[in-house]
């Protein structure tokens, strides 16, 4: 749900309840900021629209109805009304926690410092929507009686055959680790197979181990192998531990969209053979499209003396991290992202299951929202996306069913489906580039986990709702490639054949205007390679990293610099270059390129580096303070890793409402903070005190047994565990009794 201005409190710097025309009038305000600050890209020559015609004022007053009736809701359905220091507390967080408080300065002044009016139209909407959610996805009114028949039929069927005659959907996956042999024989185009580098396939077996095994030594011994990246014996395996039932069906699995079933078909030292079953839950954005419209439009507002927090200073110094909230969108891999220059918008992927589902994130109240699935594409991943200046669009996919895609605009959480007319043939890993007109995409894999590369491509126009196909005289088929564009031609580099197993050391540019290919010079270009990044200055094409062929290939830290002007590359420094690297992300800054994270054969990354082109062409070191990391195959609780969901033993705790923070696979990172002095990798339960995420021992309870229970939200203002009085406690430890970082003892 998008943001909302609702009644202002009674008592509080206003004094008084705002006119519906002045909540209108206020959201109004707000969203305007957001308009102002919405990126237009520079390649489009069309105006940027007025913001009356991108937000009419019906839609506006449309909005403050929308989150009005989420309110009511929440006190007619559980009892569940908002109060006025929930509400203080969110203003707090915002102010505490903001990633641009100058756009937070701008919201505050749009609504008069008036704290009363900034509690009730900027802190309640996202407050409420949160809520309302969490409250939804496990209410046994709307999804009880799946629950119901899927914990009957799961006592009923126990066999695999007998797992096809379930209600929910039937489905096999193969899990293959890619350095493996076992990889070089899978048949390709199998969407039922899946081929993981080394980190995703113990994270793979680390999920499947928390799912069917409840114990404590177990998990111990995986810790610390996973910490100290060796196995068994020196297997260097730290997955060799982990012990699967084989052909016994787990208990139903409660998850906020769905509900399943995972039963163990084969295993070996390099794959792993799963069926799942799934009953899918009605989804919220379905069910309060048609139940919202029931509820009425005014509400009781707290009396609370509101206090205008101070707003921190701008985070966002020179080579420093900062983490997002942890009431992230599910963990995902294969999905997508974009900046609006508001907002980053997460799309698609999925970790197990393939999803539609996304979120929204905006920096400057460090808060998520999730996306509408109204109207949504189908569930997909390894998918592309770009972003016009007004929508995203998302396309291909590896189970999208027929040359689909959508059109999201986050100012009114609306999707419009893109034409099939004249689409190019359904693809993964393929490339999508923005031209200030068109939507280019190109290349890939054609078909499910597709089984030969292509050579073809089509152009989106959104303002028409029509494809072009682009010319496929003179250029090669590829996959895992990179494009850019330069305001007038797209340039492909490098990638894959999957048709031959060959990787490229090539490249072509497309003229759209001419609708032909010409060829990229091969002189001083980087050797050949796959998974690369790429990234266009204004000038020149910067291509770094990857790996030489799929699989075993060895990772790259090498590079060179194209210029499309005199067709010429020029090789980029290995002076200081970081470790070699592929699955890596880059951007470039206006001055810099920043690469981060990635993996090689053996390893998942967790730093980054700056690379400056030019008379300096050199590398700079990126801060790892505070950066993401990855954690290998260990996920905290037992269901899995987006914490809070169930306890220790599979149940859903018993004592109040769990956390939704889900830390997730954003960008293939987990961040877990690591108990000082602890060799257990990142997130792992301190059994005496652990304060990752607010959980604490509960007193009065078995201590080979202990139960745990969630802090409550409103006592929990700072979740990434920074101290508030920053007095440089250290983080993810509870260091005596009274310390109130997270548990308020």
């Amino acid at each position: 749900m998008a943001l909302g201005c609702l009644l202002s409190a009674a008592t509080g710097a206003s004094g008084r309840e705002l006119s519906f025309g002045e909540r209108v009038a206020a959201q109004e305000r707000i969203e305007r900021i957001f308009w102002a600050h919405r990126s237009w890209p520079g390649e489009n020559p069309a105006p940027r629209p007025p913001f009356e015609q991108v937000l009419p004022e019906a839609v506006l007053r449309a909005r403050v109805e929308d989150i009005l009736r989420e309110s009511r809701a929440l006190e007619s359905l559980w009892g569940r009304a908002i109060s006025g220091e929930e509400l203080q507390n969110e203003m707090n967080r915002m102010a505490r926690s903001t990633r641009d408080a100058g756009v937070l300065r701008e919201l505050f002044d749009a609504l008069g410092k008036d704290p009363a009016r900034i509690a009730e139209c900027l802190a309640r909407p996202l407050l409420v929507d949160r809520v309302l959610r969490e409250l939804y996805s496990s209410d046994a009114r709307w999804h009880g009686r799946l629950r119901e028949t899927a914990t009957a039929e799961r006592a009923r069927y126990r066999s695999p055959a007998d797992l096809r005659r379930m209600s929910g959907t039937y489905s096999e996956t193969t899990f293959v680790r890619e350095d493996s042999e076992h990889a070089k024989r899978v048949a390709a185009g199998t969407a039922s197979v899946r081929v993981l580098p080394k980190s995703d396939w113990e994270l793979e077996l680390g999920r499947l181990a928390a799912i069917f095994d409840r114990s404590e030594p177990l998990l111990r011994h995986h810790e610390a192998a996973v910490a100290d990246g060796a196995g068994p014996e020196g297997t260097n395996d730290p997955t060799g531990s982990l012990q699967f039932p084989l052909l016994e069906p787990t208990a139903v699995i409660e998850e906020e969209s769905s509900l399943r079933v995972v039963m163990v078909l084969a295993r070996d030292a390099t794959s792993l053979k799963i069926a799942t079953v799934e009953w899918p839950k009605r989804d919220f954005d379905s069910w309060w499209q048609r139940a919202g419209t029931t509820f009425p439009v005014r509400i009781s507002t707290p009396a609370y003396p509101y206090t205008l927090p101070e707003i921190s200073a701008d985070p966002c110094s020179p080579d420093t991290w900062a983490s997002t909230r942890f009431d992230l969108p599910d963990p995902r891999i294969g999905h997508t992202s974009v900046w609006t220059g508001s907002e980053m918008i997460v799309w698609g992927g999925g970790s197990g299951s393939t999803s539609n589902t996304g979120g929204r994130y905006d920096p400057a109240t460090d808060s998520w929202r999730t996306t509408s699935t109204v109207g949504a594409p189908s569930p997909r991943s390894f998918h592309t996306a770009v972003w016009t200046g007004t929508e995203m669009i998302v396309w291909g996919g590896n189970l999208e069913p027929d040359r689909t895609g959508g059109r999201y605009n986050p100012v009114i959480d609306t999707w419009m489906p893109t034409s099939t007319a004249n689409a190019p043939p359904s693809r993964l890993y393929h490339t999508a580039v923005w031209t200030g007109a068109e939507m280019i995409v190109w290349g890939g894999d054609a078909g499910n986990y597709g089984s030969y590369s292509t050579n073809t491509g089509g152009r989106y126009n959104p303002l028409t709702d029509a494809w072009l196909l682009t010319s496929t005289s003179g250029v090669a088929e590829r996959s895992r490639h990179t494009a850019v564009w330069t305001g007038a031609e797209m340039i492909v580099w490098g990638g894959h054949d999957e048709s031959t197993g060959a990787s490229l050391d090539s490249g072509q540019r497309y003229d759209p205007s001419a609708d032909s290919w010409s060829s990229v010079a091969t002189r001083d270009a980087p050797s050949m390679r796959l998974d690369h990044t790429a990234v266009w200055t204004g000038t020149e094409m910067i291509v770094w990293g990857g790996r030489t062929t799929e699989a075993t290939g060895p990772a790259l830290n090498t590079g060179a610099r194209y210029d499309p002007a005199r067709n010429r590359w020029t090789p980029t420094t290995l002076t200081g270059t970081p470790k070699a690297r592929f699955l890596h992300t880059a951007v470039w800054s206006g001055s810099e390129m920043i690469v981060w994270g990635g993996e090689t054969l053996t390893a998942s990354l967790g730093t980054g580096a700056r690379y400056r082109p030019g008379k300096n062409d050199s590398w700079l070191p990126v801060s790892n303070l505070g950066a993401p990391r990855l954690s290998h195959g260990r996920l905290d609780g037992f269901r899995d890793d987006r914490l809070g969901r169930l306890d220790r033993w599979g149940r859903r705790p018993q004592f109040g409402r769990p956390l939704r923070p889900r830390l997730g696979l954003l960008a293939r990172h987990i961040e877990h903070r690591r108990p000082v002095g602890s060799i257990r990798p990142h997130g792992c339960l301190d059994r005496e005190r652990d304060d990752r995420l607010g959980w604490v021992r509960y007193g009065g309870v078995s201590p080979v047994r202990w139960a745990i229970r969630p802090i409550e939200p409103g006592l929990v203002d700072n979740l990434d565990g920074r101290r508030a009085d920053c007095q440089g406690r250290p983080h993810s430890r509870l260091d005596e009794p009274g310390d109130d970082r997270l548990g308020r003892q």
